[in-house]
């Protein structure tokens, strides 16, 4: 831990203890101006499969100040399995935010403790580093807006995402002349997922062997987590593809929502499959249901994603991403460029957190 001694009082910046819950979500309310439940935060990140970082600023009254969590997520990375941080939730609670003047504030000052302490490689000096044992990551990314990615820009060395976004959106009467199929793929509630555990494992094995991506693991702790786990609020819809007489494998599969502001809309959360053809098939069904209930689909891609040409061919078309997210990447590992996190493949089912 480390004290921040300034003109307004002492602040303590320590790691996450057990029981700093109820701070944390008092703060998450000051600064938000909404409140986050008990049982959302545990899920978010108590439960998260691969763990995850937080570092607090804590008043001499024991309030937040300030909070830099992320959640820890394996990944690939050039056929190596490593560690990643995706930051959430970042904030400074309004009535501290005058403690340190200037452009170095307290929530400056704790993003680069942060960053020190839990990245392998981080350029700005060792006084920043505090003395925690956690395994380190060798990237991180968010997808902050374009205010807080401009003082990230500035001061913490966030990077912007070279690729950009694919926002991609198909209305209904957009299908391609190519009719939907319908053999072997089905839309399942969430209690039938437990019996393919082995199956999305196997599927995600696969893809990592096959195609040596650099993204977030999609193996079954993270699709149990993901969606079988989430707290009350969140349902999902899945889209399944499967192929074989006598055995059948899976070849693809689909996360997906309505969206929470336009209910005419599903968002696919996460798309996964073999190869370009089975995902088309896939896309295909889901078109079709989706035609039938006159709902319209939007999707988040990473702009280097392989497989945005299977959803043009589909009928998706390009439009104005509505977020305002500014993916931020970069690998923070001795002797590589921070310019390689514009490698990282990414969907909206691991930014679709906040």
């Amino acid at each position: 831990m480390v004290v921040l001694e300034t003109r307004h009082g002492r602040f303590l910046v320590r790691p996450y203890y057990e029981g700093d819950e109820s701070a944390i979500l008092e703060g998450w309310k000051r600064a938000f101006g909404k409140e986050m439940s008990p049982e959302e935060w545990r899920w978010k990140y108590a439960e998260c499969p691969g763990g995850f970082r937080c570092l607090l600023c804590l008043s001499e009254n024991g309030e937040v100040a300030v909070h830099y969590a992320a959640q820890v997520y394996p990944a690939v990375f050039r056929g190596e399995r490593i560690l990643g941080l995706h930051l959430t939730d970042t904030f400074s609670v309004p009535a501290y935010r005058w403690a340190i003047g200037g452009k170095h504030g307290l929530l400056v000052k704790v993003g680069l403790y942060f960053l020190k302490t839990y990245l392998e490689s981080f350029p700005v000096e060792e006084n920043f580093r505090l003395p925690d044992t956690a395994p380190k990551a060798a990237f991180h990314y968010g997808f902050p807006g374009e205010r807080h990615f401009r003082l990230g820009a500035l001061l913490l060395h966030y990077r912007r995402f070279g690729p950009g976004t694919a926002y991609l959106i198909w209305r209904p009467g957009d299908l391609t002349d190519h009719p939907p199929e319908t053999t072997g793929i089905s839309a399942l509630r969430s209690q039938d997922l437990w019996a393919r555990d082995r199956a999305i494992e196997d599927l995600w094995l696969f893809i990592e062997r096959e195609y040596r991506p650099f993204m977030v693991m999609r193996d079954w702790r993270y699709f149990w987590w993901r969606y079988l786990a989430s707290p009350p609020g969140r349902r999902y819809v899945f889209f399944l593809r499967e192929r074989g007489l006598l055995r059948k494998r899976l070849t693809a599969w689909a996360a997906g929502a309505l969206s929470r502001k336009r209910s005419a809309f599903l968002t696919l959360l996460d798309i996964i499959a073999r190869n370009e053809d089975e995902l088309e098939g896939l896309l295909a069904e889901i078109l079709g249901r989706l035609s039938a209930h006159g709902l319209a689909c939007e999707v988040w891609l990473s702009g280097n994603h392989p497989w945005i040409g299977a959803f043009l061919r589909r009928g998706f078309r390009p439009a104005k991403e509505p977020l305002g997210i500014v993916p931020c990447t970069r690998i923070d590992r001795p002797g590589l460029s921070p310019d390689l996190g514009d490698d990282l493949l990414w969907t909206l089912g691991e930014s679709d957190l906040f």
